[in-house]
């Protein structure tokens, strides 16, 4: 039962992850707002960080994942009717007052949960993925999303060189054994992120400068 309350709250804090950065691709371009600041917290929610962690520090509470599951629903809903508004009825302005005037709520309740997330027992569950290539395309993937939007042009010079650089970063953790090389990556990376308000670079590099003891070398 745990397991699949455990499941469930990754997948709908996933979805809801991705439809914020769509929201926020469509109504304003990529910089600093409540939106980004609602990413980023959604990304230290225990479900999608063990997703970025070698020894996963799972939660067994059932009540936690419910709760995770309830917040990731309602805020997947709000961001669904604010694309509904900016997409159907081409109303962008309407659609980020909308979403804007439930900011608060959302804000309080994800940092709640955040914050209830550390008063409860955790189980370390080792593994052996190699998630560092999987976030880097994750980056990627992220950063073609300004040039369908009506980001400015610094913003997609950026994020077109996070995307270069991405690439760049891929081919070298699949060639090299030096962690001081790829840690000096991670960290350009993250540079980059902030740059370009890419807050799921931002997030993602982090974890992988964090995690390069664990993962992101060859041997």
């Amino acid at each position: 039962m745990n397991k699949s309350l455990n499941v469930i709250s990754t997948l709908s804090c996933s979805i809801t992850l991705c439809l914020l950065y769509v929201f926020n691709a469509i109504i304003g371009g990529f910089y600093y707002n409540g939106i980004v600041i609602l990413i980023m917290l959604f990304m230290l929610l225990n479900p999608i960080a063990n997703l970025c962690r070698i020894d996963k520090k799972v939660i067994n509470n059932k009540i936690y994942h419910i709760v995770v599951t309830l917040i990731s629903i309602y805020i997947s809903y709000i961001t669904l009717k604010g694309l509904n508004i900016s997409i159907n009825k081409n109303l962008l302005n309407e659609a980020s007052l909308y979403f804007y005037d439930r900011l608060i709520i959302m804000l309080i309740m994800t940092i709640g949960i955040i914050l209830f997330s550390f008063i409860l027992k955790k189980e370390i569950v080792k593994s052996h993925d190699d998630n560092s290539k999987i976030m880097i395309i994750l980056i990627l993937i992220t950063s073609i999303l300004p040039f369908i939007s009506d980001s400015i042009i610094y913003e997609r010079i950026f994020s077109f060189t996070q995307f270069v650089f991405g690439i760049i970063t891929l081919i070298k953790v699949n060639r090299t054994n030096d962690a001081d090389e790829l840690r000096g990556y991670y960290l350009a990376t993250f540079i980059i992120g902030i740059l370009s308000c890419n807050p799921i670079a931002i997030v993602l590099s982090v974890y992988m400068f964090n995690g390069l003891d664990k993962f992101g070398l060859l041997y």
